[in-house]
């Protein structure tokens, strides 16, 4: 039993026939990106089923949105 390959954002790209970039923007709902192209690449993100790595994000942003508790016994 496998794990299965993680969907990654150049796979989407290929796929939906742009660059990376392209799929940055659409994904951070950033830059001018054609309505058209927009849609095209929603629609082979779903496909894929692509979810972007919340490490990949954290490591970007410098901010992990993590709570640690310690607590005593």
């Amino acid at each position: 039993m496998g794990l299965a390959k993680r969907v990654t954002i150049q796979d989407v790209a290929s796929k939906a026939g742009v660059s990376r970039q392209t799929v940055s923007r659409v994904i951070n709902g950033k830059g001018e990106v054609s309505a058209r192209t927009r849609e095209r690449v929603l629609a082979v993100i779903q496909e894929l089923g692509y979810r972007p790595s919340e490490i990949a994000r954290s490591l970007v942003r410098h901010k992990t949105n993590t709570l640690g508790l310690i607590t005593a016994d």
